[in-house]
C-alpha cells in the first residue's frame, strides 16, 4: 500500500537510484553523526546526545553485543511540519536560506542516515507543539511501496526511549532521530562507536564546546531481556566530550592534566596569525590562519614531571594526545572539516610535528573556492598549492603567464593560492622554531636519577627476597659485560628507543645495581608478555598493542594496573627460578602460546 497524501513531497525519481545515493562518501559513522549534530547545534541546542543501544546475541557458546539502533537526541528549536517534510528531502533544507550556517547544504539528514541505516525516524516539535514523526525506509523505496516522504503526523515518541533520554518528560522543543537496520554501521558495538568517536568529535566541535554553546553526550544502552526494556549501560560508561584543540590554545580540554606548574595553564602560544581578506560574489569575506607552539614552560614541565614515562616529549602521555592532533585544520563556520598534513614538513611529522598547531578559519561564503563537499568532510580545492609548478604543469612558460591567465578568466583558484602560500610560509617559520626544541627527558629536577615505576620497585624487592631465602639467582649477581649488547638489543625491541637510549638505560641499571626491569612496548606478535634472562638481570616486557593490555591494563587504575604487573612478575621469576633449561622451555612455550589464546579470545568483542 502506498502511504501518499496530496501534500507529499517526492525525494527521488527511480527506486533503483536510492541504492546509489547510499554510497555517498562518508569516511565512517562518527563523520555521519556529525551531520546530525550539526544540525542540533544550528537548531539552537544547548545539550546534544549521541545514543547507541545495543542487545546481547547468542551464537553458540558465545554471547556478543550489537548496535541496534542509533539515536540522536536534541533540545533545539524544532520542526513544524512543513520543515519536518523538508528535511528528508535531498537537499531540501531550510538550512539553504542561511548561507552562514554549518548545514547550507540541505543534505546532511538524508544523505547521513542511509549511509548507515536502512531506516531513520524523525521525531520534531516547536515550543509548545505536539511530536511529529515522519521516516525514510530504503527497502520500501525500492519496492515502490513509499514513492514519496510521508508527511508528518502528530506521534508521540516511543516511551522506550524517552524514559531513558529525558525521564519521561518531553522538553518543550527538539528533535529525535532513530537509525534502525544499520546494515552498512563499521563499529558493532558502543565501545567502538565511542573510542572512534572521542578525539573526532571532540576536535570537530571543539570551539562551541569550549565557549559553552553546546554539551554533547555520549550514552549507551543494553537491552535487559529480564525486564524488557534498555537499561544504561556501564561498558563504555557515559561520557560527555570534551573539547579536543589542535592548537591547544585552551585549558581544560581533552589533554591529560599538565604537571605543575603549568596544571590548568594553557599548554601553547600562538606564534603566527593572518588575517586574509578574500573578495568573492560581491561580498569581502576573512580567511584566518593561526600556528601554535607549546610553551617552553609546558615543555619544561612535563620533561622534569615525576615519574614521568619515556625519553622523549613525544613518548609522553602529552606528546601521544599531541601526536593524534598532528596537521592543519581546515575549518568551517567554527566546525573542523579535516586534518591535512601537506603543508608540514615530512622530516619533523614523525618527530616534532605535534608541537605545533596550525588553523585555516574560513567561511562559508567561501565554500566554492575551498571546493567544499556537501558532506562536509573536506575542502577538496585547498592544498599546498605551487603556482610556479602547476604553470610548467599547465604547459605555460612561467609563472606570470599562469597567473595572468588565471587572472584573465576570473579563476577563483588565484585566491587560494594566495592563502596557501601565507599558510606554508607561517608554518615554515614555527617549524624552524620547532626544530630547536629539546625534546630529551630528564625527570626530576636536580636528580640524576630517574624514578621507577612501582611495580617494577615492588618486584625488585620480592626477587631479593627470595634470593636472599636461597632461591633464584644469587642476591649480588651482576650483570656480565659480555650481556650488555643482547640486553640493549631486546631493549630496542620497543621501536621508539634508540640505539644511545637503549645504551643509557642498560648503563643506569649497571650503575643502580638493578636486577629486574619492567619495559612496555609495542610490537605486533600476539604475544602478551615476554621475559628476557641474563646473570643477575631479567627483562619483563608488556606488549601494548595486545588486546589484554589495551582492553584491562590500559583501562584500570593505577592500583591495579601495579597488581596485573606483579602476577606478570611472578611468573617472570618462575622461568627465573627453573631448575633446568627443559622447564624454562617448556614454561616460555606455555607463555607464548597462552598468549596467542588470549589474543583470539579477546578480539571476539564477545
Amino acid at each position: 500500500m502506498n502511504i501518499q497524501n496530496n501534500n507529499d513531497r517526492p525525494f527521488i525519481r527511480g527506486a533503483i537510484a536510492i541504492e546509489s545515493m547510499r554510497d555517498n562518501g562518508y569516511k565512517n559513522a562518527a563523520y555521519a553523526l556529525a551531520e546530525l549534530i550539526d544540525n542540533s547545534i544550528q537548531a539552537g541546542a544547548k545539550n546534544v546526545k549521541l545514543l547507541c543501544f545495543e542487545k546481547s546475541e547468542s551464537t553458540g557458546s558465545r554471547t556478543t553485543r550489537r548496535i541496534k539502533h542509533i539515536g540522536i537526541f536534541d533540545t533545539g528549536k524544532g520542526m513544524s511540519k512543513d520543515v519536518l517534510h523538508l528535511a528528508l528531502e535531498f537537499g531540501g533544507s531550510k538550512h539553504r536560506d542561511d548561507p552562514s550556517g554549518m548545514g547550507k547544504f540541505g543534505m546532511g539528514l538524508p544523505n547521513s542516515s542511509i549511509s548507515q541505516c536502512k531506516r531513520v525516524d524523525v521525531w520534531s516539535w516547536e515550543k509548545g507543539a505536539k511530536p511529529c514523526h515522519t521516516y525514510l525506509d530504503i527497502d520500501m523505496m525500492k519496492s515502490g511501496e513509499l514513492e514519496s516522504i510521508p508527511y508528518p503526523i502528530e506521534k508521540e515518541l516511543p516511551k522506550e526511549y524517552l524514559s531513558l533520554i529525558q525521564g519521561d518528560k518531553v522538553p518543550e522543543s527538539g528533535t529525535f532521530i532513530l537509525w534502525s537496520r544499520l546494515d552498512r554501521l563499521q563499529w558493532k558495538t558502543s565501545a567502538s562507536i565511542y573510542k572512534h568517536s572521542e578525539m573526532l568529535v571532540g576536535r570537530m566541535y571543539r570551539k562551541f564546546i569550549a565557549v559553552g554553546d553546546v554539551d554533547i553526550y555520549f550514552e549507551p544502552y543494553l537491552w535487559n531481556d529480564a525486564l524488557n526494556k534498555y537499561l544504561p549501560a556501564d561498558k563504555p560508561a557515559a561520557a560527555k566530550f570534551r573539547a579536543n584543540d589542535p592548537l591547544y590554545l585552551s585549558a581544560n580540554t581533552s589533554l591529560p592534566d599538565l604537571p605543575a606548574p603549568m596544571t590548568g595553564e594553557v599548554p601553547f602560544e600562538i606564534k603566527q596569525r593572518e588575517i586574509i581578506e578574500i573578495p568573492f560574489e560581491g561580498e569581502i569575506h576573512t580567511v584566518e590562519i593561526i600556528v601554535s607552539m607549546i610553551k617552553h614552560e609546558t615543555a619544561n614541565a612535563i620533561k622534569h614531571a615525576p615519574g614521568i614515562k619515556g625519553s622523549k616529549l613525544g613518548g609522553t602521555e602529552w606528546g601521544a594526545h599531541m601526536a593524534a592532533n598532528i596537521g592543519v585544520s581546515i575549518v568551517r563556520a567554527g566546525r573542523e572539516l579535516e586534518t591535512r598534513t601537506d603543508f608540514l614538513s615530512k622530516s619533523l611529522i614523525q618527530t616534532k610535528s605535534r608541537f605545533m598547531g596550525v588553523e585555516v578559519n574560513f567561511p562559508p561564503g567561501l565554500d566554492k573556492i575551498f571546493g567544499v563537499l556537501n558532506n562536509k568532510q573536506a575542502a577538496v580545492n585547498f592544498e599546498n598549492m605551487s603556482i610556479d609548478s602547476d604553470a610548467e604543469k599547465q604547459g605555460f612558460l612561467n609563472a606570470e603567464e599562469y597567473q595572468q591567465d588565471l587572472e584573465d578568466n576570473n579563476d577563483p583558484k588565484l585566491k587560494l593560492y594566495h592563502v596557501s602560500s601565507k599558510v606554508s610560509k607561517a608554518v615554515k617559520e614555527v617549524e624552524k622554531l620547532v626544530e630547536t626544541l629539546n625534546v630529551d627527558v630528564t625527570g626530576p629536577k636536580n636528580s640524576n636519577i630517574v624514578a621507577r615505576p612501582k611495580a617494577e620497585i615492588i618486584l625488585e624487592a620480592l626477587n631479593t627476597k627470595r634470593s636472599e631465602a636461597g632461591k633464584g639467582p644469587v642476591p649480588d649477581q651482576k650483570i656480565k659485560l659480555a650481556d650488555k649488547p643482547d640486553i640493549i638489543k631486546a631493549i630496542k625491541r620497543d621501536i621508539s628507543v634508540t640505539e644511545p637510549e637503549a645504551q643509557n638505560i642498560v648503563e643506569r641499571i649497571i650503575e643502580n645495581n638493578e636486577h629486574f626491569k619492567l619495559q612496555e612496548i609495542s610490537v605486533a606478535q600476539n604475544i602478551f608478555f615476554d621475559v628476557s634472562r641474563f646473570d643477575g638481570f631479567t627483562l619483563l616486557q608488556l606488549n601494548k598493542n595486545h588486546p589484554f593490555y589495551e582492553q584491562l591494563i590500559q583501562s584500570a587504575d593505577e592500583k591495579q594496573r601495579n597488581l596485573l604487573k606483579v602476577c606478570l612478575g611472578a611468573w617472570a621469576r618462575m622461568e627465573n627460578e627453573a631448575l633446568s633449561e627443559r622447564s624454562v622451555k617448556q614454561l616460555q612455550f606455555a607463555r607464548e602460546l597462552w598468549g596467542q589464546m588470549l589474543h583470539e579470545y579477546l578480539s571476539t568483542e564477545e
